[in-house]
């Protein structure tokens, strides 16, 4: 990194990034402070999405369908979910406006997990319809939203709700009937059977009952 001629070049993966560590500490006076910082990023090196040794690894990953689970301390977890949400903000911008196609699906469960992303996820919400980028959010609770994820996203999907759930998520989305009150909203929310969903899609004037089947029960085993 100190070397100007090498500043144009490929990015290091953190493949690189460990064997510089490994080395700088061996020959570095600053040993004890090169070692921490390794002992902080092992777990991070250890990852197996970051095992890939090819640029395209990220790339790669987006490919087909793709399911992440972490198995690291919270910490390493969100500077993980970080990246890969800035990466897929940076790959959208880059490849321009969609015109209409879905280019890639994003679900990210136990939304209330990543409270620190809230910022991130608000800005992928805004401007990622426009690029193709479909956002999946799902939480148990609804105030675990920010206004801006209720303002900006195009449909909103609600389970059986205790009343307090339910009173926030009502607002947004309408009527059941046209004409009919909220608490009416509200009592329909807290009383539906297992598998049944209230839903609203962006040209929906009021939202609507749907039964939602499992995946075998669709598409058997």
């Amino acid at each position: 990194w100190d070397d100007p001629g090498t500043w144009n070049g490929p990015l290091p993966t953190l493949h690189d990034l460990e064997d510089i560590l490994l080395r700088q500490k061996e020959s570095s006076g600053n040993r004890s402070t090169i070692e921490n910082l390794h002992l902080k990023l092992k777990l991070l090196f250890e990852e197996s999405m970051f095992q890939h040794q090819d640029a395209n690894g990220f790339d790669a990953l987006m490919q087909g369908t793709t399911f992440l689970q972490f198995k690291v301390p919270d910490s390493i977890k969100y500077l993980i979910v970080y990246m890969v949400l800035d990466q897929l903000y940076n790959r959208m911008i880059a490849q321009g406006a969609a015109l209409g196609k879905i280019r890639l699906v994003c679900v990210v469960d136990e939304i209330h997990k990543w409270g620190k992303l809230a910022k991130r996820l608000d800005r992928l919400i805004r401007e990622g319809r426009k690029y193709g980028f479909m956002l999946i959010l799902v939480s148990q609770k609804p105030n675990d939203f920010t206004s801006d994820v209720f303002a900006n996203t195009a449909t909103k999907i609600a389970f059986k709700l205790e009343y307090k759930e339910a009173k926030i998520i009502a607002p947004y989305l309408g009527s059941v009937r046209r004409n009919q009150d909220r608490d009416t909203l509200i009592d329909t929310l807290t009383n539906l059977p297992v598998g049944q969903a209230m839903i609203r899609g962006i040209e929906d004037q009021r939202c609507h009952s749907v039964k939602m089947h499992l995946y075998h029960e669709r598409y058997g085993t």
